[in-house]
């Protein structure tokens, strides 16, 4: 059962002076006859809207009923303390124009609900928000200054006012019965009209600032300054509850007007147009319910509520300006979505896709976005509560796949708070649409023409689940990525190099559950160049069985990894070096035009190519040129390619050998090579090595093969020749190749060589003290050897740094592995000292990229059905005018 009590109601006599009568409750009934009460003799008025019933209840006792439904109205009149009496005898001012306002607003009986001199004495309690004539007069001068497009700039005088006006600002004024100063101890943010569903007003308090936890900087962002009396959006409150017996009167610094809602303030702020043009887009879209789509709220309700009462909280939108949203579509990973929807790329209507260059030009093409996409950016940014998103909570709130949306530092990127009656917009200075449309994969993620590696990112076939990484919001990122165009031709496998049929691999984009498949054409390397023109594409290869899903999985995950750089700190892919390591551990130079831009790009593969004078017009050989570029995304930058990078098939010891150029390749020797001399002091026999006791030689093969490993440079191990046996792994190292000159010079100064201890060994071994000789030799020799590399990739570059790094010596007295210091004094020039303090400059053989493959099976004359890169190891050759870590 509904049971209302009313415990102060005051009537009024109906056409007589307020001031004559006494107070008395009056009943008027449908047939206009008045039942009277005393004030005094009236203990409560009780309602039972279940039996619809009105009881007077007396103070002796006695009680009468009335049915409700013909009841028109109970007014209790008191002359000197209603909220009307303070007005009429000028309560801290004068306030004719208010008064005035409320004659003009209705005073037909029955119709009490608009007779507002009879509603302020008493008929029910309420707030009332009242500006002095002072305050008006402000308010008309300030009317004269709108534009013509405002309507209230032709309200300059209370004369100038229209009827419709008049019950606004009374709407405005009029509010459900609250003590504001107590409101934020209940929980309560707005105030209802009490004339107009549509009229809300929110007025913060630091009870319910303390009550959810909003904090001191909190108030400062959104109020302007850290409140201590109630606050209203432009409004001061010059007096505040001042005490009536039916309700409060609020004193206001001008006269209220209904706040705008957020979809008002996001069209007519000046700063959020192009996002008001999405959400006109959306509702153009959807005539039955203009903001469907999946939208969280409709941001032009005024009485927007959610799960609670709509008075204890409102919503909050985090809406990108202007600027920021042209950056996104004219550089960022919005354009993607006016080529595809707009220019209709990859499609057979495209059309010449041109960037807008004007703001109208950019709306007539958003014009084109279907309205269930735009609407994804729309729901993104909309928080269903206010007090739960302010700007101290942003780093708690979820996105709609319910992953971090912002962090610490997106509070720098607020520009701006305007408050409306059902929610707070926060201007932002960053795009947070979902990350799959702001990340580095948006290009990928919505285009058509990038299917292959956008079903490798996300596709379960890969098992990979690689956009979490892609999308992590507070990486910076720059991806690289091949179109479908690109991996439809020019994929340089290079694990194939040396296979029998070195090859080019064409992806094909299928769709269902393995969306990829593979088809191989000849390619002529330099193992094959007897063939055909080395650098170009030949026949198809014959056979459609020719690969396993496992090749498709493990050739995509390779292009993922090795087009992905992570400007993490100790690179930055907005500097001016040219060299950046991959996720992947790989190597990819940049070019720039004469602005900075980058306008190609070459993976290992294409550097070394480059390196042999391979000359070929054919894309991906030797360089990958962008196609797009989008630079503006939420955690980095994404350049398409016409040509995907691809890591080089040349190792460590095919580079010492010089084995690409066949004509001299002798033996694995490499004839006259620059690395000559030192490929062979690295050429370690094993059977001196055992011979003089360093391996024992009863250990088992497997357990000698390991122990030889630490004298051996080079060792096989299913890759394409020999690796690089001092590391494991797939640890970056860098190796320092003295000149043959170089090497010569340290053998003359006693630097021992395998020759030198070959005849040694064959020659002076009888005793153990021979033995021990030996052994110290070997030791020195190694130790020199391992000097020369050390773990991770110091690459001669444009921008200075020095830095040491951990050589592969080991001290055999210390067990420490001593420090080489890298000085690059920039453009390409570089140095490296020694732990002795012998300092050697890089000659111009520099930079030359090498990579260790360990695959399934070895590749090497074979054909390659379903081998697999099951690890790499990366690494940079730079060749020095000395010979580290040797003293006489």
């Amino acid at each position: 059962m509904k049971y209302t009590k009313i415990f102060a109601l005051f009537a009024l006599l109906m056409g007589m002076h307020t001031g004559s009568r006494a107070q008395v409750f009056q009943v008027f009934e449908k047939n206009i006859k008045a039942t009277k009460f005393q004030a005094a003799n009236v203990d409560s008025i009780s309602h039972n809207d279940t039996d619809g019933l009105t009881t007077i209840h007396l103070k002796n006792g006695n009680k009468q009923t009335f049915p409700k439904a013909e009841t028109d109205s109970i007014v209790w009149y008191d002359p000197t303390n209603s909220i009307l009496s303070k007005l009429q005898q000028g309560y801290f001012t004068q306030y004719p124009n208010f008064l005035h306002l409320l004659r003009d607003c209705g005073n037909e009986f029955p119709n009490w609900r608009d007779r507002w001199t009879d509603y302020l004495n008493g008929v029910i309690d309420l707030t009332v928000f009242a500006a002095n004539d002072e305050a008006w007069q402000r308010f008309f001068a300030e009317n004269a200054k709108l534009p013509a497009s405002n309507p209230w700039h032709t309200a300059t005088s209370y004369d100038a006012l229209t009827p419709d006006q008049k019950q606004t600002l009374l709407a405005s004024a009029l509010m459900s019965d609250r003590k504001i100063s107590e409101m934020g101890k209940q929980g309560i943010l707005r105030l209802k009209s009490l004339t107009s569903a549509d009229v809300w007003t929110p007025v913060l308090t630091p009870e319910y600032c303390a009550l959810n936890s909003i904090t001191e900087e909190d108030q400062r962002i959104i109020c302007g300054a850290l409140i201590t009396t109630p606050w209203m959006p432009g409004v001061d409150i010059t007096n505040v509850d001042v005490a009536c017996t039916n309700g409060y009167l609020e004193q206001v610094s001008v006269p209220l007007t209904p706040l705008a809602t957020m979809a008002d303030i996001i069209h007519n702020n000046g700063k959020t147009n192009i996002f008001a043009h999405i959400i006109d887009c959306i509702q153009r879209n959807q005539s039955t319910d203009p903001y469907g789509y999946g939208l969280k709220f409709d941001p032009s309700w005024a009485g927007y509520y959610y799960e609670m009462p709509p008075e204890k909280d409102m919503a909050a939108m985090f809406v990108p300006s202007d600027r920021t949203l042209w950056r996104y579509f004219t550089e960022g990973a919005g354009q993607i979505f006016l080529k595809v929807y707009y220019a209709k790329e990859g499609t057979a209507d495209a059309i010449p896709y041109a960037k807008p260059t004007t703001q109208d030009e950019l709306l007539q093409q958003l014009d084109s976005i279907p309205a269930d996409v735009l609407s994804i950016f729309v729901k993104q940014i909309m928080m269903r509560s206010f007090a739960g998103s302010v700007p101290s909570k942003m780093i708690s709130l979820k996105d709609d796949a319910m992953e971090q949306m912002f962090y610490a530092e997106d509070i720098d990127k607020l520009e701006n708070c305007l408050l409306a009656c059902n929610g707070a917009v926060y201007i932002m200075d960053k795009v947070y649409g979902p990350a799959d449309f702001t990340s580095v994969t948006a290009p990928a993620f919505v285009s058509y023409i990038n299917r292959i590696i956008k079903s490798a990112i996300y596709g379960d076939f890969m098992n990979l689940n690689y956009y979490t990484y892609l999308k992590a919001p507070q990486q910076d990122i720059t991806f690289f990525l091949p179109s479908d165009e690109a991996l439809g031709y020019y994929y340089y496998d290079p694990i194939s190099m040396k296979s029998r049929t070195p090859r080019v691999i064409k992806f094909s984009y299928v769709g269902g559950s393995f969306p990829v498949k593979l088809q191989f054409y000849n390619y002529y390397c330099p193992y094959n160049k007897d063939k055909g023109q080395v650098g170009t594409i030949g026949n198809l290869i014959p056979g459609t069985s020719l690969y396993t899903n496992s090749e498709v999985t493990n050739r995509l995950q390779d292009i993922l990894y090795n087009h992905t750089i992570v400007n993490d700190g100790t690179q930055d892919i907005h500097s001016r070096n040219e060299y950046y390591r991959t996720f992947g551990g790989d190597v990819v130079k940049v070019e720039r035009d004469a602005s900075g831009n980058i306008i190609a790009a070459k993976g290992t593969f294409q550097l070394e190519n480059e390196r042999l004078n391979i000359v070929s017009e054919t894309p991906g050989v030797t360089e990958c040129k962008v196609e797009d570029s989008y630079e503006s995304l939420s955690n980095g930058q994404t350049y398409t390619l016409n040509a995907p990078l691809v890591p080089t098939y040349r190792s460590l010891w095919s580079i010492m050998t010089n084995d690409a150029d066949m004509a001299e390749w002798i033996e694995g020797m490499g004839g006259n090579t620059p690395y000559s001399e030192f490929y062979k002091l690295c050429a370690a026999d094993e059977d001196v090595i055992v011979g003089c006791g360093l391996v024992d030689e009863w250990l088992s093969p497997s357990q000698s093969k390991s122990a030889l490993k630490q004298f051996k440079t080079f060792i096989s191990d299913n890759g394409l020749d020999y690796n690089f046996a001092h590391l494991s792994g797939n640890t970056p190292y860098t190796a320092y190749i003295p000149t043959n000159e170089a090497v010569q010079a340290a053998i003359a100064q006693g630097l021992p060589t395998w020759n030198d201890i070959r005849k040694d060994y064959q020659n002076n071994c009888s005793t153990y003290a021979d033995s021990v000789r030996i052994a110290g030799k070997i030791m020195t020799l190694t130790n020199v050897i391992k000097a020369h590399f050390h773990y991770g990739m110091a690459i001669a570059d444009q921008e200075p740094f020095q830095k040491e790094y951990k050589s592969l010596y080991l001290d055999e007295q210390t067990l420490v592995s001593p420090k080489v210091k890298v000085n690059c004094i920039g453009s390409g020039k570089m140095t490296v000292t020694d732990w002795n303090g012998h300092t050697f400059n890089i000659t111009n053989n520099k930079n030359v990229f090498v990579r260790d493959y360990t695959c399934s099976d070895s590749p090497i004359n074979r054909a390659m059905k379903g081998i697999t890169m099951n690890g790499y190891r990366s690494g940079v050759v730079h060749q020095i005018d000395g010979v580290l870590g040797f003293t006489k």
